[in-house]
């Protein structure tokens, strides 16, 4: 396995409930990798209309004081739990200084709340945590505040038990799987694959040939999906595979919520098929509707000595 996975984990906060969760599961996964833990607040700059030109702003000085102090203290903390942390303070736009302070630390993770101080999760998501995803030069763990499943304490500790993987046989979500068997083995968690067949759209011209022809690719699918799964158990790990029909990010979240998954872990592109074109990125709606974290894997850092399970792709029926 990949023990060289995760060095180095870049939090961003702001100090809202939401972020304080994020920090939460950064040190969870830090102490799963002994990783160094950088501490990250960006102190909003609003642009004028020139854009080379930050408004002023008067309460700048005293919030970047606040900050200091908040990082910190918090920094303080991480440390009496036995692992290596530095802050570090930027201004600008959030997501931008999230995505180019992750590529000058060479950051292998970068966590981050889904909404800030303002609560609105839509806007704050749009603005930041969807923007990080896009730029970051690594994977992204995006947390939510809202109770995990259905939970009234949310100040419980995070925990990883079982792992949710989506794939669209796409490289992306290949590369997304093999990265999620990594966590699933440091943390001793359980790992289901799952594949989404989005339904047909049935017209007079649609006859009985074209219907047989979804239930050989049902089967097909269930079939390479089976094969995964074996692979990763032959390793020593707890697997299993579901086919669903349905609306990707639908199906998806509903999956997830019923069997109390702990984390979800998705490639940030797939295949252009009809989720895309009517639905919008998969990835972008399970973000919104997800009742646990969002691990998106973009541009994974396996190390030159790492043995991959996965193939890197997967043949069409």
């Amino acid at each position: 396995m990949n023990d060289l996975l995760i060095n180095r984990i870049l939090v961003a906060t702001d100090f809202s409930a939401c972020a304080r969760r994020a920090v939460d599961y950064g040190l969870c996964v830090a102490h799963a990798w002994s990783a160094h833990v950088d501490l990250l607040y960006v102190a909003e700059v609003l642009r004028g209309l020139d854009l080379d030109e930050p408004l002023a702003d008067p309460m700048l000085e005293m919030r970047r004081k606040e900050a200091a102090q908040f990082l910190g203290d918090l920094a303080t903390r991480v440390r009496q739990e036995g692992l290596d942390a530095d802050w570090h303070l930027r201004e600008g736009i959030p997501s931008e200084q999230i995505g180019q302070t992750a590529l000058e630390l060479r950051a292998d993770l970068v966590v981050v709340g889904t909404h800030g101080r303002t609560g609105l999760d839509h806007i704050m998501l749009g603005s930041t945590a969807e923007r990080v995803i896009k730029h970051a030069p690594c994977p992204v763990l995006t947390v939510r505040v809202a109770p995990i499943h259905g939970e009234k304490d949310v100040d419980i500790p995070p925990c990883i038990r079982h792992l949710l993987v989506p794939v669209d046989f796409s490289s992306p979500s290949l590369d997304a799987l093999e990265y999620a068997i990594q966590v699933v083995d440091r943390f001793g968690a359980r790992l289901t694959i799952l594949h989404v067949l989005e339904p047909i759209y049935y017209d007079l011209e649609l006859g009985l040939g074209r219907i047989e022809q979804e239930a050989q690719k049902r089967t097909h699918w269930e079939a390479q999906l089976d094969g995964l799964a074996q692979v990763v158990k032959e390793r020593g790990l707890a697997a299993g595979s579901v086919v669903l029909g349905g609306i990707p990010s639908e199906s998806i979240v509903t999956y997830a919520r019923a069997q109390g998954c702990d984390v979800i872990v998705m490639g940030t592109h797939g295949r252009r098929g009809l989720s895309r074109l009517r639905y919008g990125s998969v990835a972008e709606s399970v973000l919104r509707q997800a009742p646990c974290p969002v691990l998106t894997v973009r541009s994974p850092k396996f190390s030159s000595q790492h043995s991959r399970m996965m193939p890197l792709s997967v043949a069409e029926p």
